[in-house]
């Protein structure tokens, strides 16, 4: 938690339970990755297999286009 910036990348299937539970869960012992969610700067690079355990998929893409779309 002391890094300027985090980056976090995800791939696969196989990893899409931990990022469920690192974005979507709360903040526990449990999955210590839960603690980026109060990271300043943390960004997270996910493929559609890593994020397809992700309730609020569609919510998270509309998000990062219209932040895209604000940026420009």
């Amino acid at each position: 938690m002391d890094a300027k910036n985090i980056l976090l990348l995800g791939l696969g299937q196989h990893k899409s339970k931990a990022v469920a539970d690192l974005v979507e869960g709360p903040l526990s012992s449990f999955c210590p990755g839960s603690v980026l969610q109060y990271h300043e700067n943390a960004i997270i690079v996910l493929d559609q297999l890593a994020a397809s355990n992700l309730k609020l998929y569609d919510y998270y893409v509309h998000s990062e286009k219209m932040n895209v779309e604000y940026m420009a």
